[in-house]
């Protein structure tokens, strides 16, 4: 593998390396990693014979971004609304979202899970975990 010239580190990378975040990116980064770690321990101890709590993790995060309807009866707008936060659907129509999640998203897995929650906001993050301990 090349090695990056030391004048375009010094030049054009290194500058942005010291940079201070803006405070609300820090929070929810927090929020995210806060928020996950209590999922797993509440998780993992109410399936302490199951090593595949992140399937349930995945499942219930799933229910909570369509707002409790199962998915096989169709994507709520708020779904969908959460989704266009990421930048690569903020413009696209409900087809190619639905088409996206359907394809290559719906597996159930520890990265689902951890992209779900990644697109929650802090609050949303608090209201997932309230609907956690209500199922």
């Amino acid at each position: 593998m090349k090695k990056i010239p030391m004048d375009i580190i010094r030049e054009h990378i290194a500058p942005y390396m010291y940079l201070k975040q803006p405070e609300c990116l820090l929070r929810d980064i927090e929020s995210y990693v806060d928020v996950r770690e209590r999922l797993i321990d509440l998780y993992s101890s109410m399936y302490p014979n199951m090593n595949k709590y992140d399937d349930w993790l995945s499942n219930d995060i799933c229910r909570f971004f369509n707002e409790n309807v199962p998915i096989n009866h169709g994507y709520t707008n708020n779904n969908l609304r959460k989704w266009r936060r990421l930048f690569v659907f903020h413009d696209k129509s409900d087809h190619v979202i639905i088409d996206y999640l359907t394809r290559y998203f719906l597996r159930y897995s520890s990265r689902e899970f951890r992209v779900y929650l990644g697109i929650l906001t802090p609050f949303e993050r608090e209201e997932f975990i309230e609907f956690c301990i209500t199922i």
